[in-house]
């Protein structure tokens, strides 16, 4: 399947094969999550699109996550679309294919951040802990 971005050049959509996340460290009750595309080599992708992401309690993706004290918001890349209150948000990424979120929370909690990739798999971040 071909798909052409609006003011670009068309790209395979199976070229983003995955996401690359890193888990910062909480400062001022916030954790950011920088995230990268990747393709099948595990090389960054300078590619924009948007994929469904949703938060999990269980690594594997497979469990609804908790929702957080303010809802997530984008650091400084991308956009995020609420679907489902601090859940679950479709995220766009940038041209040169990253995006990052920042997680708000005053209490304690854990969670994992999932993204649904174009072939459906889904993959997940490490743990996004906050301590009280």
């Amino acid at each position: 399947m071909v798909a052409k971005r609006i003011g670009a050049n068309q790209f395979d959509v199976n070229e983003v094969a995955g996401v690359t996340m890193t888990v910062g460290a909480e400062a001022a009750n916030v954790i950011n999550v920088a995230c990268q595309l990747t393709d099948t080599n595990g090389d960054d992708v300078a590619v924009g699109c948007a994929l469904l992401a949703y938060l999990s309690v269980a690594a594997d993706g497979s469990n609804a996550g908790s929702a957080h004290s303010s809802s997530p918001a984008i650091g400084t890349d991308g956009v995020i679309n609420i679907l489902l209150t601090d859940l679950a948000w479709l995220v766009t990424f940038e041209d040169d294919g990253d995006a990052d979120l920042d997680f708000t929370e005053t209490g304690t909690l854990t969670n994992y951040l999932n993204f649904v990739l174009p072939s459906g798999l889904v993959v997940h971040s490490g743990a996004i802990t906050h301590a009280a």
